[in-house]
C-alpha cells in the first residue's frame, strides 16, 4: 500500500490530462497492479503499521499490570481483525476501482513502464525503507499528539463530572 500511494504523485507529474481521455481498461489496471508489486506490498504493509501503531500505542497503555494486559489483548483481538479486513483479495477492487476513477489509460500505460524499469523496481524495493524511517521520524510527533488528545479528553471529562 506504500507504494500505492506513491502512485498518484507520479501520475501527477505526468502531462495534463484532457477532460475526454480514454479511462484505463481492466487489463492495464491488472498489468500495473501486477507491476507495482500491490499484492506484495499489501502483505508488508499490515506488519509495518501494527508495529508502528503497538510502538506508539505501548507508550500510552497504563502503568497499572492488570489493565495493561487488558489493553495488550483489546489490541491484539483489533490486530487479528484488521489482518483479516485488510486482504488483498477485499483490497485489489478497491485499487482497481480508484486508479479507473482517477487515472488515464495513457498515464496507467506510462506508470506501469515506470514501474517495469529498472529504477521503477529499484524504487519499489526501497519504498518500505523510506516509509518505515519516515514513520520512524514521525513517531515522537505522533505521541505527542496522541497525549494531547487524551489529556484534552480527561480535562473535558473531568469538567462533566463538576
Amino acid at each position: 500500500m506504500k507504494r500505492l500511494l506513491l502512485a498518484p504523485f507520479i501520475a501527477l507529474a505526468l502531462a495534463a490530462t484532457p477532460v475526454h481521455a480514454a479511462p484505463p481498461s481492466e487489463q492495464d489496471l491488472e498489468k500495473l497492479m501486477v507491476a507495482m508489486g500491490a499484492e506484495k506490498i499489501t502483505e508488508q504493509m499490515i506488519p509495518a503499521i501494527m508495529s508502528q501503531s503497538r510502538q506508539l500505542i505501548e507508550q500510552s497503555l497504563p502503568a497499572d499490570e492488570e489493565k495493561r494486559a487488558r489493553a495488550q489483548r483489546i489490541l491484539a483481538a483489533q490486530e487479528a481483525e484488521l489482518r483479516k479486513m485488510l486482504t488483498w483479495s477485499r483490497l485489489q477492487p478497491i485499487y482497481t476501482q480508484v486508479y479507473a476513477d482517477t487515472l488515464t489509460d495513457k498515464e496507467v500505460q506510462a506508470l506501469t513502464v515506470f514501474y517495469q524499469s529498472p529504477e521503477g523496481r529499484s524504487l519499489m524495493q526501497k519504498l518500505p525503507q523510506i516509509m518505515q524511517r519516515t514513520m520512524a521520524q514521525m513517531q515522537p510527533m505522533v505521541l505527542e499528539s496522541i497525549q494531547n488528545m487524551v489529556q484534552s479528553v480527561e480535562k473535558e471529562m473531568s469538567q462533566d463530572k463538576k
